[in-house]
């Protein structure tokens, strides 16, 4: 007989290392988890969707894949508004009692990757959904290295991942990205 979900969480999932260890965290809490990938017209866009399909595979989840445009055109680095994009997206298709969750750490200087972040838009959730919804980023007060671990721990198939931001079959090198993943794999 199966066991019933804990819960249901909507999760911003981008095939990268965080939002991957995001799929292990909430399937320990025993959650069910809906993995949501958003295209924005992001260089790394058709690497990471691939990646993103090959974990949902891994780990037998129905990825759901939303477009949204935007006018402008995005490079590497810092993308202005894009959780906070991501995040309203999320809201827009949430279910009843799902709880959204964001895989950000700390050690980035972006404010949409910070507590701060969280709590804000939090409020918004709760206040939109009537308290029946919230955010959740359970990695937000990690640094990278302490997610590199976590996902060494519970054997999470991080190999399967892609994190570029330049969006390249090989690594840049050079991104923000790039320079963590050097740092963990220590090349």
């Amino acid at each position: 007989m199966e066991e019933k979900a804990k819960g249901r969480v909507l999760l911003l999932f981008s095939g990268g290392i965080d939002s991957t260890a995001c799929i292990q965290w909430y399937l320990d809490l025993g959650y069910s988890i809906n993995p949501l990938f958003i295209k924005f017209g992001q260089l790394s866009e058709h690497l990471e969707l691939k990646s993103a399909r090959q974990i949902c595979a891994f780990y037998q989840l129905d990825l759901i894949e939303l477009k949204v445009q935007s006018r402008n055109s995005f490079s590497s680095g810092e993308i202005l508004g894009r959780n906070l994009m991501f995040l309203a997206t999320a809201l827009f298709n949430i279910g009843e009692n799902e709880v959204i969750s964001l895989g950000i750490h700390s050690g980035t200087g972006y404010y949409d990757c910070s507590e701060a972040f969280v709590n804000s838009f939090n409020r918004i959730v709760s206040e939109s959904t009537d308290g029946t919804a919230r955010l959740e980023a359970p990695f937000v007060n990690w640094n990278k290295k302490q997610i590199w671990e976590y996902c060494q721990v519970k054997k999470i198939p991080i190999e399967l991942t892609y994190s570029c931001e330049k969006g390249g079959q090989t690594m840049c090198g050079k991104c923000a990205t790039c320079r963590d993943l050097i740092m963990l794999y220590g090349k």
